[in-house]
């Protein structure tokens, strides 16, 4: 791997080996059963090793769980889960709300809903 690196770092383009060793780690992450849960929080959480040890046992895959911190959310949480955004702060649903809009429904997959309510249990 270390030669592919040296290989495309030679011929120029490193924006495209950033995108080729993130693809990589997805598709080894995905073959490992594992991936990276970013929840996007107002303050710093804590107890994240307990968390995701539970998400483990519960939906039998790894996760690494990683918390960033974004001073203009207004209460809840931002999940990046699998390449999904799902937003359960304060603001994306009072903006929902000033739209007057009904809801759309996602139809998502299990393991992601199950790890949804395993984080909202947890960060409450």
């Amino acid at each position: 791997m270390a030669k592919f690196g040296q290989i495309i770092k030679k011929h120029g383009d490193q924006s495209l080996s950033k995108q080729i060793m993130a693809e990589f780690t997805e598709i080894i992450d995905q073959q490992n059963k594992s991936g990276e849960i970013k929840i996007i929080t107002q303050v710093p959480l804590g107890g994240l090793d307990e968390l995701s040890q539970k998400l483990s046992l519960q939906t039998g895959r790894e996760y690494r769980l990683i918390n960033s911190l974004q001073d203009d959310l207004i209460g809840g949480a931002i999940m990046v889960i699998d390449n999904l955004k799902i937003d359960l702060s304060i603001k994306s649903r009072l903006h929902k709300a000033k739209q007057l809009k009904p809801a759309r429904t996602h139809i998502l997959p299990e393991y992601i809903e199950e790890i949804i309510k395993i984080i909202q249990k947890n960060i409450a």
